[in-house]
């Protein structure tokens, strides 16, 4: 899941719901040439996120070139002094957690100074929260939030984690806010705290079908009705286009298809004006380079003297010309509004790429002779058959329905 704030290497990501060990780390594997480095600034915490991956492996290879730095009283005692002077927000509290995390699991600290270690940083970051010198989230490590806490703790994460939120909060995030609330002594005020922010907050459709029905059902069905529009779909023309369309409808999150009129707000009808697809002949050349037109190092290399460099170019496409009238119906009074354009669809492909000497001979070719080449053999497109250009228009004029729809066309239309 995405955060909404940028994250540099080896900084805690601290946007809401984006905390992970490899976030912390900022690496996908372990750096021991960096955590030398690391150590010898005295940076114990950056050292330990800079080799994540090898701490976090169930038996620490201690043999690999660097790891072996941090089996050390020195570096337990810098790491366990730096964590204990944190200071600043949450992204340097989450990386000493997390680097307290990895160094006691790997067996680098003494048991009875971890658990110390622990509870201290979890008390300074607990208190910084409470009194809003952290802006602590329930996004942040839970080696600092897990567990028993507080109601005042609680509520200020809660508040943190929903100012965050802006738009479309996605499955994820839903499932780990109803997770939040649900797992904490307080769950009770906390669901009433957050059930009287519900209307601010925008979920996506999927957070509403998903983890808000689950916890706040009637809230959901409310926003569901209003943001899922069921309707009634009539077509008339090519049969097989009608069937597209529909498919493509039903795929949209915003609209439901039903299968009656009875059960739909707003009828879809689609009247097909003209709908013409119709594929180019492809035409194929042979290109050629002789050997000076090709790069300088590929030339002199790979090319006996005055050999030329060969390949087909192919081009196709198809043209697209299509009408339809969609009318919005459920009253008397309904709205229509024309679709039509004309598009070229192209394509070209390159093939048969080879080295022809003077004697006629040639050899295949796996490399680009130039510049002209890799500009005709690089952005060609993909080859669209008549099926994938009816299936993709299909899917251009249900997503063009749905926006309508969405732009208040459906208000419009069951306000008459």
């Amino acid at each position: 899941m995405a955060g909404r704030k940028i994250c540099a290497a080896v900084v805690t990501c601290v946007a809401f719901m984006a905390l992970s060990p490899k976030a912390l780390a900022g690496h996908s594997g372990g750096d021991p040439r960096e955590a030398a480095r690391l150590i010898k600034a005295n940076d114990f915490v950056g050292a330990t996120l800079a080799v994540t991956a090898d701490l976090e492996q169930p038996t620490v290879s201690w043999s690999r070139a660097g790891i072996s730095r941090l089996k050390s009283k020195v570096f337990s005692s810098g790491l366990l002094a730096q964590a204990a002077a944190t200071t600043g927000g949450n992204e340097a509290f989450n990386r000493s957690a997390e680097a307290l995390r990895l160094a006691c699991g790997a067996a680098l600290i003494e048991p009875v100074q971890c658990v110390a270690a622990k509870d201290t940083l979890r008390s300074r970051y607990r208190a910084g929260v409470v009194d809003r010198t952290i802006a602590g989230n329930i996004g942040d490590s839970q080696e600092l939030i897990g567990g028993p806490g507080s109601d005042a703790l609680d509520t200020v994460l809660l508040e943190n984690s929903l100012a965050e939120l802006k738009s479309d909060i996605d499955t994820d995030q839903a499932d780990r806010l109803m997770n939040f609330v649900a797992s904490r002594p307080n769950a009770a005020s906390l669901k009433a705290y957050l059930e009287h922010r519900l209307s601010t907050l925008n979920f996506s459709i999927a957070a509403l079908k998903g983890p808000v029905t689950a916890a706040f059902p009637a809230f959901a069905a409310q926003q569901l009705d209003e943001r899922i529009t069921p309707i009634f779909v009539t077509t008339d023309g090519d049969s097989l286009f009608g069937l597209d369309l529909k498919d493509a409808l039903a795929t949209i999150e915003s609209v439901s298809v039903v299968p009656s009129e009875s059960n739909a707000r707003v009828i879809v009808r689609v009247r097909q004006l003209a709908l013409e697809i119709i594929a180019l002949p492809a035409e194929t050349e042979t290109v050629r380079y002789a050997q000076y037109e090709v790069n300088l190092l590929a030339g002199a290399l790979l090319m006996p003297n005055n050999a030329t460099y060969q390949y087909e170019f192919t081009r196709g496409g198809l043209e697209v010309e299509y009408a339809f009238e969609v009318t919005f119906a459920q009253t008397s009074k309904p709205q229509t509004f024309l679709l039509r354009d004309r598009e070229s669809h192209k394509w070209s492909k390159c093939s048969g790429a080879r080295v022809v000497n003077v004697f006629g001979g040639a050899e295949p070719a796996s490399w680009n002779a130039n510049a002209d080449m890799a500009r005709r053999c690089g952005s060609g497109g993909s080859q669209e058959t008549l099926s994938d250009a009816r299936r993709n228009l299909s899917a251009k004029i249900a997503a063009e329905i749905a926006k309508k729809l969405r732009s208040g066309a459906r208000d419009a239309v069951s306000a008459n």
